[in-house]
């Protein structure tokens, strides 16, 4: 079996990245804790939410730090007989730390290793990623995107990292996981199949 991991918002907390980082950069206080990037909860512009990327993303890609559980849930995965891979939808923009677009690749690759987490292979793809799905022989998705979800749920099992910007998702072939112990327990459930 083959599950397929996104990053950011799944295997990283990208909201909380932008909630401390965003207070500090922008210093502004959060106005919509709900909100999907750094425009819509701290309601900046366009151009200030480009210009706190393009001074924190390479601080992001390297230095984030894994969601509790998402490694130890990975390494009991993978002694279940279940493959990890990771596809993501990062793609490499001028200006924001990186060079080229394999500097980027690299630097995600070695923070998913510093942070510990195993996998066999790393994918970029762009969104909404159903190619991955045929490439890859992908049979669970995670994924916390809402076009990401709704694409890929015509086609996999895609579990739903619960997100205040996908509560309104309640699609067939989907599970809603609030962490990394309840993606655990829904492969438990499976196994005891």
């Amino acid at each position: 079996m083959v599950f397929a991991v996104d990053i950011d918002g799944v295997l990283i907390d990208l909201k909380e990245f932008i909630y401390e980082e965003g207070k500090k950069f922008l210093k502004k206080e959060i106005v919509n804790p709900d909100g999907s990037d750094v425009e819509s909860i701290f309601d900046v512009s366009i151009a200030e939410r480009q210009r706190f990327w393009k001074a924190k993303y390479w601080d992001y890609i390297r230095h984030s730090k894994c969601r509790e559980n998402a490694k130890e849930t990975i390494d009991k995965l993978a002694s279940l007989g279940i493959e990890t891979i990771v596809v993501t939808a990062r793609k490499f923009k001028e200006g924001r730390g990186f060079e080229n677009e394999e500097e980027l690749k690299k630097a995600t690759e070695e923070n998913l290793k510093e942070n510990g987490i195993k996998f066999k292979k790393l994918y970029f793809e762009p969104r909404p990623k159903v190619d991955a799905i045929y490439k890859y022989s992908i049979d669970y998705f995670i994924d916390d995107d809402p076009v990401n979800i709704i694409a890929l749920s015509k086609y996999t099992k895609v579990l739903i990292m619960d997100t205040p910007y996908n509560k309104h998702l309640d699609r067939p072939n989907t599970v809603r996981v609030h962490d990394w112990n309840e993606v655990l327990n829904v492969f438990e459930k499976l196994k005891k199949k």
